[in-house]
Order: C-alpha cells, then structure tokens, then sequence
C-alpha cells in the first residue's frame, strides 16, 4: 500500500483476519474469513471501529494539522503609554521537524463509547462473574467495553489488562 489506509476497506484480507483476532480477539468461522464483507461484518458486530484499530496501530493514524499561533505584540520598544519600556524576548524550546512558529498540541487520549479492553483474570476462582462478563479458569480473558473495564480494575482484586499477543499464546 503506496498510501496509508483510512478505513478497514482499504487493508488487505489478510490484515484484516489478522487484526481481527490478534488486535480484537475476534472469532471468525472459517465463512466469515473467506470475504472481506464477512470480516468487515464481524467487526461491526464487535463494535470495533476504525479509531480502534488506529489506536493499535499509530503508523497509519492521519499526520496532526499543525496549530499556528500568532501574536500582534510587538517584539520590541515601547509597548504602551501605561506600560513599562523593554523587550519582550520569546521562549522557543527547539523541537525536531515542526516548523517555526507552528505549536502542535496533543490531545488526550480519551476512552470512547465503543472501545474496549481485553482484561484478564489472575485471581485464584475456577469462575468470577462481575458486570455480566465471566472469567474462568480455562477461560481467563475477557472483552469488555471500556466503562467496565475501568470499573472492574478499580473495584475487583485478581484482574489486570492483556495484550491481544497474550491471548493468542494463551490459546495458540
């Protein structure tokens, strides 16, 4: 791909079975695999919307508009009448590759309504039931949306956040 994908349409089958179940843990019916619709359907059915898989993978997040700020106060001299004469002398901290006089600003990172976190359980239950989700011994990863999973961690003992990659060495 010469240019970066913007939407799950433009990845390949293959990248997309693979997000599928490494990034989102997924399960995809060897059906589903056969067609890029199916794929693009479990995803939907999932709830797992391209700012997801941005989120997975930055390399293919859209480059920041840069923010130009300008000032009309003068450099130097007198500013005003009522104010006292001198220089004013601009701050510049040095930062790679962003133009003079452009400030880029970062945004926090903010859960969305569909994203969702892989937890896992490491307490010690053959089976704990929390929120409508069920872990297990044999089962101990679960997908939950976000508003529960900051529930879980913070009020239940025995669960942290797993990487997708652990999931599947988990169950490869």
């Amino acid at each position: 791909m010469a240019d970066k994908p913007t939407k799950f349409q433009d990845l390949e089958k293959e990248e997309l079975i693979r997000s599928a179940i490494e990034d989102f843990a997924i399960e995809l019916s060897d059906d589903e695999k056969k067609g890029k619709k199916t794929i693009l359907a479990a995803f939907a059915e999932s709830n797992i919307v391209w700012d997801d898989y941005v989120k997975q993978h930055p390399e293919v997040a859209p480059e920041p508009a840069p923010v130009t700020v300008t000032s009309n106060a003068p450099s130097h001299g007198k500013v005003g009448e009522d104010t006292v004469e001198g220089f004013i002398t601009p701050v510049v901290e040095e930062v790679e590759d962003v133009p003079v006089g452009e400030i880029i600003v970062a945004k926090p990172q903010v859960a969305g309504p569909h994203d969702q976190y892989l937890l896992k359980m490491t307490r010690e239950n053959p089976v704990f039931q929390t929120r409508g989700y069920e872990f297990t011994e044999e089962h101990p990863y679960c997908l939950v949306s976000a508003s529960d999973a900051e529930w879980i961690l913070e009020n239940e003992d025995g669960f942290r956040q797993a990487y997708p990659q652990e999931l599947a060495e988990f169950y490869g």
